[in-house]
């Protein structure tokens, strides 16, 4: 891989690093959005085990799409995330800086290009450090680790009232989750047909401008037939 391509995707990782944290993280969404309004719908009477339960809802899922659409330095981006169970993904990175980067992964292979170009293997050792690597370490670590292990990263786990979100009825949780930097609060909408996370909201600290950027991923497309395939 070129060293200005190298570069591109060490940025672009930092960026994708930071959004993947929200998710640690037949659906009726149609378009990627926030517009909710409240209703009524019935609550877990343990927030925590709510939580616990569409963490497992979701890692059960055999495909889904989500959008993570976060602010750097006052610069809007977003990601688009595929995933088709087990261990393939596709993600677009778009904004003013991204020049347009796309990654595939299936199983241990990784695939990149920017703005279009010819799509390249990676080499993990010579990537070390670059979007292929932190991406992939970080999907590899959301769906393989244990979902009672994941809890113990979330604190102040309460129920914060229920909304109509994109049609849906959703029940909203607010939560804490721990960082080295301290408490990083966030919110979660959670579908009450099928438990699954619908939409999940938090701020966290940008790598590259040391700045707080709100994050927010929106899931859509449940357990819907689509492929990902090696590009080349």
């Amino acid at each position: 891989m070129g060293e200005i391509m190298k570069r591109k995707l060490t940025l672009c990782s930092l960026l994708v690093g930071a959004a993947l944290l929200a998710a640690t993280s037949c659906g009726q969404l149609k378009v990627p959005g926030a517009s909710s309004t409240t209703a009524s719908a019935p609550a877990s009477d343990d927030p925590r085990e709510a939580l616990k339960k569409a963490f497992t809802a979701q890692l059960a899922a055999r495909s889904y799409r989500a959008r993570l659409e976060y602010t750097v330095g006052g610069v809007g981006t977003h990601n688009d995330l595929e995933f088709v169970a087990p261990d393939r993904y596709h993600v677009t990175v778009v904004g003013p800086a991204t020049m347009g980067q796309e990654m595939i992964i299936i199983g241990n292979d990784k695939f990149a290009r920017i703005s279009g170009r010819p799509w390249q293997k990676t080499d993990m050792n010579v990537a070390a450090g670059t979007m292929a690597t932190t991406f992939g370490d970080l999907t590899d670590q959301f769906h393989h680790e244990d979902v009672s292990q994941k809890m113990t990263k979330y604190d102040d786990v309460q129920f914060s009232g229920s909304e109509i979100l994109e049609g849906q009825p959703v029940v909203v949780y607010q939560f804490n989750l721990k960082s080295k930097k301290g408490p990083i609060p966030g919110k979660i909408w959670i579908s009450t047909a099928d438990n699954l996370p619908r939409k999940i909201v938090h701020e966290a600290s940008s790598q590259t401008t040391n700045s707080k950027m709100k994050i927010t991923t929106t899931y859509y497309d449940y357990n819907t037939n689509f492929n990902i395939s090696p590009p080349i």
